[in-house]
């Protein structure tokens, strides 16, 4: 990277930058090069972080800031994380950086993938990652992988087949959608007017930042007969500790970056390729045929479609309602006047976690309107 003119010339014939990764973040200060503890917008740059600090070990760890995305989100690639060699991408959330430095390259150009919002309940933005092809993102968000030639390029247009082969990651693109978006607003259950349960009917949901998806999450409760405040707050508990507090649908051990998590999964999970996804993990073939069965969607030959906003807020709150993932469900221990968050956690994982997830729920319960 000293060859790049990234770093400041004057380092060149002294030692910065070239020790264990955790030191960076002081060889940083030392030439004046600028810190934060979150991205800039349009910024690249360095990611540091400190020894012993998720997965990075006794020397800490480096990665590149490749592009900084409108909702938070950071591109980076990296080498030997957490183990191996290679460069390597992969997507952060806000929750997944907090306690890292980020440190701003004197010469680091801002990205060119910069590109306007979707139209609301026409279209939604995907933003490419690394091994994407039209077809593979038509198959996995739109259910069919002919549906390619529907994705739109930025200015509106469809993608020729000579554009379709040459997709760039951070590279976004618009898929068309067939609902409106919800309108956000705070963060109050319904209290009267109690509405009836549903079966098979997805929430007008196309995904949104955090708040918006904790509004959604209220939202879907009270559509499928959930108002009880503290149900809906351990429903919100659950999320916020499933998805380490990002409030977007993940896929199981995805903390460990691709293509690790993807050889993890195949290699340790009896369950694969039926292996967690959602804003809560759904498992296992028999639960994702129950959900292709009552959604009418074929989510078995199909299984990336529970990572799908719509599909994966359904499955949160009807399958913590229904008892779909464990047989315990929400009345079991939430219902009337009495509350045991703490073996709630029965609901979705036995008492993994429970007690942490207890006190999230508490905590959104005096959030709660």
């Amino acid at each position: 990277m000293l060859e790049t003119g990234l770093l400041p010339a004057a380092i060149k014939n002294n030692a910065l930058f070239r020790g264990n990764a955790g030191a960076w973040r002081n060889d940083a200060l030392k030439v004046g090069l600028p810190i934060t503890s979150t991205p800039t917008a349009g910024a690249r740059g360095l990611v540091v972080w400190p020894p012993n600090t998720q997965y990075a070990g006794s020397v800490g760890h480096v990665a590149f800031l490749e592009e900084v995305y409108p909702d938070g989100r950071v591109r980076i690639t990296e080498a030997n994380w957490p183990t191996g060699s290679g460069i390597k991408e992969r997507i952060l959330t806000p929750a997944q950086y907090a306690g890292l430095s980020f440190v701003r390259l004197e010469n680091a150009q801002t990205n060119s993938y910069n590109a306007p919002p979707a139209t609301p309940g026409k279209q939604r933005q995907y933003i490419v990652r690394s091994g994407d092809t039209l077809s593979g993102i038509a198959k996995r968000e739109l259910g069919d992988a002919n549906r390619w030639r529907e994705i739109q390029k930025v200015g509106g247009g469809t993608f020729t087949e000579a554009e379709a082969l040459n997709l760039q990651v951070g590279q976004s693109v618009y898929l068309p959608v067939g609902y409106q978006v919800p309108t956000v607003t705070p963060v109050t259950p319904v209290t009267n007017n109690r509405p009836q349960p549903v079966s098979g009917k997805l929430p007008n949901w196309q995904g949104g930042d955090r708040q918006a998806a904790i509004q959604a999450i209220v939202n879907e409760a009270n559509r499928q007969g959930i108002t009880s405040k503290s149900q809906i707050a351990y429903i919100l508990a659950t999320v916020q500790h499933e998805t380490n507090n990002s409030f977007q649908p993940v896929r199981e051990a995805y903390y460990l970056g691709e293509p690790n998590a993807e050889n993890y999964r195949r290699q340790n999970l009896s369950y694969y390729p039926f292996y967690g996804r959602g804003y809560v993990q759904l498992t296992w073939k028999s639960n994702y045929q129950k959900y292709s069965d009552l959604l009418g969607i074929d989510l078995v030959n199909n299984p990336d479609l529970v990572l799908r906003p719509d599909i994966a807020l359904f499955i949160l709150v009807d399958g913590m309602k229904r008892g779909t993932f464990t047989t315990a469900k929400l009345d079991d221990y939430i219902s009337g006047n009495r509350v045991d968050f703490l073996n709630a956690r029965r609901i979705v994982n036995g008492i993994d976690e429970a007690e942490k997830i207890k006190q999230y729920a508490i905590n959104w319960q005096s959030q709660l309107a």
